[in-house]
């Protein structure tokens, strides 16, 4: 690699000998001459060079005060002062302004320049090590600056450095420098302390999950709670001391979050599920429901109060008091009646969460009712379905201050969004029950067999939908053990397939009559004469079956007639 040269001094005919000798000894070097220490300084404007050797008596600015010129451009160049002047003053002055190395002419020709090339590339060897560790140190430094890990960088004593720009940003204010965190109680609650062993020893250590809230170490920060996965190394001098540790904290609290959530989401599903499956109404749901948050959140009472739309008023469903459930339920409440906290909650649509009730806002504006209730934690959810209609409250209450953790809270909202569902979908279902029953006491008629199967992945039939009597027992099964099978079990395979072939020809406005023959549950053959119609019950696309063992046209039609109106 070429060495770049630049040689100020003011004898011009020294300069060309100079240039002759070092290019000899360094094939490497480029030597510009320049006798004027103004004109050196415009070149270094133009041009990099990688050394300066330059004389110290000259006319225009002696060599001193072309290196001073030189640091104050911050030219980090090194600098040879080369001249016949030998007094210990001028090359203390030289050194210590900044020069790197002083050699005196005279001598022996090619012994001085050999000495001179020699020092030539020993300050340009330092500089290029210099620059490459300052660049890899700078690299470095941006690394650990723009790093997504918060790291601190410490003495050997644990006492605080620096920190990068995510330490800073995760912890707000910097630590005070004489902070040691071998003191802090965070990490020492941690076990930082019992790890400095393995830390001193060379190991990278980690530390357990540590939560952090900053609101607690001083209310003026924000209160929120952070979740970090600590590791710490050591940086080791030459002499195998230790000369830093770093700390690097890595922001965790989403992936706690995510994990807390879904074992709250596990946890209320749980709950709800078999809330929902051993309860045969809403009031018994409802109370397993509560019951449930009062055992898991550790509060003594609780209700339900369901919103009436064509009352507009809220409904008790269940209470609870000192976790036993009340029998002699209080009247209802006006969503707009002022003294409730429930219908002020579902007014607003907007959760209580107040394990310390006199904290909160809401004590100021129902204080007295409050009181008289001896509420000192409570917690209100207005239950709110997916269409935006208000459903009710699920509300938990003790006489005692309470603490909610964030899990808690997640838990209850959880519990209480699929329970608002699984109150939506029971009343969906008691609904489609009674008129489940009311229609099948008008399909059970003499004579006429109804089914009605579902073809939303035809050609795959589902099970049947619905059986009235009548085809029931023309087959030989009870309404539960056929509700459990689908057409193709109980019709022969040639039926089968014209019944496929019939389903591509059916519309709102064609049905189709066709003679099948169906299995009954004693493998005997039935043949029957159907009627096929296109039907769409509760958004479900299916075909509907009106079957006849004799011909009786004009008395089925009058039935049928009354059937009709049920699908369209």
């Amino acid at each position: 690699m070429d060495i770049e040269i630049l040689f100020v001094d003011d004898d011009k005919a020294f300069l060309q000998l100079s240039k002759v000798y070092l290019e000899k000894f360094n094939n490497n070097f480029k030597v510009t001459p320049i006798s004027s220490p103004i004109i050196a300084l415009e070149f270094l404007e133009k041009r990099d060079y990688d050394v300066i050797i330059c004389d110290y008596q000259m006319p225009e600015m002696d060599g001193l005060e072309l290196l001073k010129k030189i640091k104050t451009q911050n030219f980090n160049i090194p600098f040879i002062i080369f001249t016949g002047k030998g007094r210990e003053e001028v090359v203390i002055k030289a050194l210590n302004l900044g020069a790197s190395f002083y050699l005196q002419k005279g001598g022996e020709i090619k012994s001085q320049f050999r000495e001179l090339a020699n020092l030539v590339e020993n300050a340009v060897n330092q500089n290029r090590i210099q620059k490459a560790l300052v660049k890899e140190r700078r690299k470095l430094e941006f690394i650990i600056e723009y790093n997504p890990y918060a790291i601190a960088i410490l003495d050997a004593e644990g006492y605080y450095i620096t920190g990068n720009k995510a330490f800073l940003d995760l912890f707000i204010d910097s630590p005070l420098l004489d902070h040691s965190f071998f003191s802090d109680p965070l990490l020492v609650q941690a076990g930082f302390n019992e790890k400095r062993k393995k830390l001193e020893q060379g190991n990278i250590i980690t530390l357990p999950v540590l939560w952090y809230n900053p609101h607690e170490i001083d209310p003026k920060y924000p209160n929120l709670s952070l979740c970090f996965q600590i590791n710490s190394f050591a940086i080791f001098t030459e002499q195998d001391t230790i000369e830093n540790i770093i700390v690097m904290f890595e922001d965790i609290t989403n992936q706690k979050q995510t994990e807390q959530l879904l074992q709250q989401e596990r946890k209320a599903f749980r709950l709800i599920a078999r809330s929902a499956i051993y309860s045969k109404d809403i009031k018994e749901l409802s109370e397993r429901v509560i019951k449930g948050l009062l055992n898991i959140l550790h509060f003594e009472g609780g209700s339900v109060l369901l919103f009436n739309q064509s009352q507009n008023f809220l409904e008790p469903i269940i209470d609870i008091e000192n976790k036993k459930t009340i029998t002699n339920l209080s009247t209802p409440v006006r969503l707009n009646d002022e003294k409730y906290i429930v219908s002020y909650t579902l007014r607003t649509k907007q959760p209580i969460f107040a394990p310390k009730v006199e904290e909160h806002e809401i004590f100021q504006k129902f204080k007295k009712r409050i009181r008289k209730l001896n509420i000192k934690a409570m917690i209100i959810w207005p239950m709110i379905n997916a269409k935006g209609e208000l459903v009710g409250t699920v509300n938990i209450s003790s006489p005692k201050n309470k603490i909610i953790r964030e899990e808690d809270r997640i838990f209850f909202e959880i519990v209480a969004g699929m329970f608002c569902t699984a109150i939506e979908r029971m009343k969906t279902m008691e609904t489609l029950e009674e008129r489940e029953e009311e229609f099948l006491q008008l399909l059970n008629i003499d004579q006429i067999g109804i089914f009605l199967v579902p073809i939303k992945n035809f050609p795959r039939l589902g099970s049947f939908k619905i059986v009235n009597d009548i085809f029931c027992h023309w087959l030989g099964y009870s309404r539960k053990e056929l509700k459990q099978l689908n057409l193709e079990e109980v019709v022969h395979p040639k039926s089968l397939a014209k019944f496929k072939a019939h389903c591509n020809h059916l519309s709102a406005s064609k049905n189709i009559i066709s003679a099948m023959t169906f299995i009954r549950k004693s493998e005997e053959q039935l043949p029957m004469k159907v009627k096929l119609k296109l039907s769409q019950i509760n958004e479900e696309k299916g075909v509907i079956g009106y079957c006849s063992l004799k011909k009786s046209e004009k008395k089925r039609k009058n039935r049928l007639n009354i059937f009709n109106r049920w699908f369209h």
